[in-house]
């Protein structure tokens, strides 16, 4: 959901979790990397994933956010999985969020 479209709702009496929503929107991009796999549940699909992304040190099998935090003028994601190292899956995630009108910043350990 584009945050201009989660701002609409509140003027439609429509209330939604934006919290909630920043969770899925994450949860989506990290799964559009992966096809479903018989035994593995997912697995890696290097066709999905970008280039620039592939070549990163990313632990695919620990990649997913485990919590979103609300500041004051921005969300922060933190993720697993990921380090300093991984600056452009962190711009291509903030990139896609940007896009959508979503102010956030990546969080690592």
């Amino acid at each position: 959901m584009r945050k201009i479209d989660f701002e609409n709702s509140y003027k439609n009496n429509i209330y939604l979790d934006d919290i909630k929503i920043i969770l899925e929107l994450i949860d989506f991009i990290l799964n559009s990397f992966f096809i479903p796999d018989k035994e593995k549940i997912k697995k890696l699909d290097i066709n999905r994933v970008p280039e620039e992304i592939l070549n990163e040190p990313i632990d695919w099998e620990r990649l997913y956010c485990f919590f979103v935090e609300k500041e004051s003028d921005y969300y922060k994601i933190y993720l697993r999985g990921i380090d300093d190292s991984c600056q452009n899956l962190i711009k291509y995630i903030e990139n896609l969020f940007k896009y959508w009108g979503w102010n956030i910043k990546i969080v690592y350990e």
